[in-house]
């Protein structure tokens, strides 16, 4: 409707006139002028070769000022208009009655789709212009009422009223915005150059633990405090019922003769032919144990019926890279070869785990690809520590609670060992580094708005789509890092629950990698 509106608005003007209807044609002219650089700015920026940051926020910086300085024009000539224009209607408004009922209509479209797009795939101008078509579709809600009244009881008091008020009201409200999109002041949380978390960003279900578990990073997650932890013991026990499944200690053998504990969770009725999930616990590759995956294998299990198993893999304060990805690989191959006695089949090996336990899940998929040993037909990288670089917006000063700039400092300095801060990080340590990521499984994954890994997420979800994986992908607003885990009973963590049971029972049913034969 951007187009032939204002030509159409401007024809009608000839016929028949209103305050109202006057304005609307001044709006949509500027919006029309904004929406065509804002999509000018979109297609440069997301064409060929990417652009340097510095370029790219150049252009951003622009598209905010053209789509702020419309919304301020508009807004203006509204209040102008509406104030100073005479209260005599003459002639027929329906024709500008029509273009702005079809552009409440068309404009709902696009703020809906440009909102789903933003939240799948977030990008400044996306979001620039959801805000942009939400206020359009508000205003052309006010003019289509106003100018029904006018066309109903052209004579009636009630008639001058409605169209002096509704235009000030909107007029107001496109000025506010259009002033908060010049000064780059957007509420949009992944426009931000800082990640100062302030409790008003976080989701309200999640702030009351959100003030705790920001102090807990503070005291535990130093280099010391880490070491420290790492000491504590660990559960150890031999089988076991654990809500709908039952769980098994176990021990593998690894290349040099030394044993790898394992847990084994299966459901309580005996299991053949099902996936079989390793999943791999977080814990920033310092802290945590394989039991941590026990409420993880329930929900999976609830799904779709399977068999996790999650090593017990060697923490960085023991051993630093590449021990926790060969015991995560040897247990891979166990897997492998013992899948008939699992009750597993052994053309859906999937792999999966959370934080740094996302990491080693991203990072297995491109060893087992690069071996060719074993063939893994889905990976489920749950908000995944994969860059040791530290350098985009979201992990750079970060002060989110759970999981902060510090935290992930500390724990990649432990995990890289003289590898830290070198150029020689391999992509097996840390996955963003990969540069080819064909021939890697489906993959599902999900990352909060607020903690460090999110720019890294959606840069590692774009380049997996990228080299033509299957995403299935999703941004959780106002969330730090495991939400889910932290407050399991709120009303998005629950949606991010569904998110992982939905995944998985996909993948189930649609994912299969047949093994190499020999």
């Amino acid at each position: 409707m951007s187009s032939p509106g204002p030509i159409v608005v401007g024809v009608a003007l000839f016929f028949g006139r209103s305050s109202t209807q006057l304005a609307d044609f001044i709006r949509r002219t500027a919006e029309l002028i904004a929406i065509i650089v804002s999509l000018v700015v979109f297609r440069i920026l997301h064409k060929g070769e990417k652009p340097d940051q510095e370029y790219k926020e150049k252009l951003e910086r622009t598209a905010n000022f053209f789509v702020g300085a419309a919304m301020c024009l508009s807004g203006t000539a509204i209040i102008f208009v509406a104030l100073f224009s005479p209260a005599t209607e003459r002639g027929n408004v329906i024709p500008g009655l029509i273009i702005a009922f079809l552009g409440a209509v068309v404009n709902s479209w696009f703020f809906l789709r440009y909102r789903r797009l933003n939240s799948q795939k977030p990008d400044a101008i996306l979001a620039v212009q959801s805000k942009l078509y939400l206020a359009k579709s508000l205003v052309d809600g006010c003019v289509t009422f106003a100018l029904a009244v006018i066309t109903i009881a052209p004579e009636a008091p009630a008639t001058f009223y409605v169209d002096i008020g509704g235009s000030i009201i909107v007029g107001a409200y496109l000025l506010m915005n259009g002033f908060i999109t010049i000064r780059g002041r957007s509420t949009e949380v992944l426009q931000n150059k800082t990640m100062d978390i302030k409790n008003s960003m976080i989701e309200k279900d999640l702030r009351a633990m959100g003030v705790i578990m920001r102090i807990i990073p503070k005291i535990l997650f130093t280099e010391s405090g880490l070491r420290l932890l790492s000491k504590m013991p660990k559960k150890v026990g031999g089988k076991a019922k654990r809500g709908n499944m039952r769980v098994e200690e176990k021990w593998i053998n690894r290349k040099d003769g030394s044993q790898l504990r394992i847990c084994i969770f299966k459901p309580l009725e005996p299991v053949q032919n099902v996936p079989g999930i390793l999943w791999l616990h977080g814990g920033g590759y310092a802290l945590g144990s394989a039991e941590q995956a026990g409420t993880t294998a329930n929900r999976l299990i609830e799904a779709s019926k399977c068999v996790v198993i999650a090593p017990d893999y060697r923490l960085s304060t023991e051993a630093p890279y590449p021990a926790a990805l060969e015991d995560c690989y040897e247990n891979l191959l166990w897997m492998k070869s013992n899948a008939k006695k699992l009750g597993i089949r052994d053309d859906q090996l999937m792999v999966g785990g959370d934080s740094a336990g996302g990491g080693l899940a991203a990072a297995l998929t491109l060893y087992a690809r690069d071996k060719r040993q074993v063939a893994i037909a889905f990976q489920m990288p749950l908000y995944p520590m994969i860059d040791d670089r530290m350098t985009s917006n979201s992990s750079k000063d970060n002060n989110a609670p759970v999981w902060n700039s510090k935290s992930n400092y500390n724990c990649w300095k432990l995990y890289l060992g003289d590898l830290f801060g070198s150029a020689k990080v391999p992509y097996y340590a840390a996955p963003s580094r990969a540069k080819d990521l064909s021939n890697l499984p489906p993959a599902a994954t999900f990352v909060g708005e607020l903690e460090p890994f999110r720019d890294e997420v959606i840069q590692y979800v774009e380049n997996l789509r990228t080299a033509g994986i299957p995403v299935d992908f999703q941004i959780f607003k106002g969330c730090y890092h495991a939400f889910e885990q932290v407050c399991p009973k709120a009303e998005i963590s629950q949606k991010a629950i569904s998110f992982i049971k939905n995944s998985f029972k996909h993948a189930a049913e649609n994912y299969f990698a047949e093994q190499k034969k020999g």
